[in-house]
């Protein structure tokens, strides 16, 4: 079994995210499709406590780096995307 490191960014609530999760939400209810512009905005996301998740491992603001027997993740602070305060990362198995 062999581990793998992750890095996710987490973009506190906006009031346009509420208005999605609404809109979500009712749809759900309703049992309705999704509008487009509501699926797209929360395309590769996933709702964490209120707030999006992005999982960035392949986002270009990461980068895979080795050197010797180390080996981990480098984040380019400058290309996270927009509205970004938190990072995460974990490892799973």
């Amino acid at each position: 079994m062999s581990m793998s490191t992750h890095v996710v960014g987490i973009r506190p609530a906006t009031e346009e995210f509420k208005k999605m999760k609404d809109v979500w939400n009712a749809c759900m209810a309703a049992g309705v499709p999704i509008p487009d512009v509501v699926l797209t905005f929360f395309t590769d996301a996933r709702q964490n406590d209120g707030r999006l998740a992005t999982v960035l491992d392949a986002h270009e603001c990461v980068t895979k780096w080795a050197e010797g027997a180390n080996a981990g993740l480098e984040v380019d602070l400058e290309k996270l995307p927009k509205g970004t305060k938190i990072l995460r990362f974990y490892n799973s198995w």
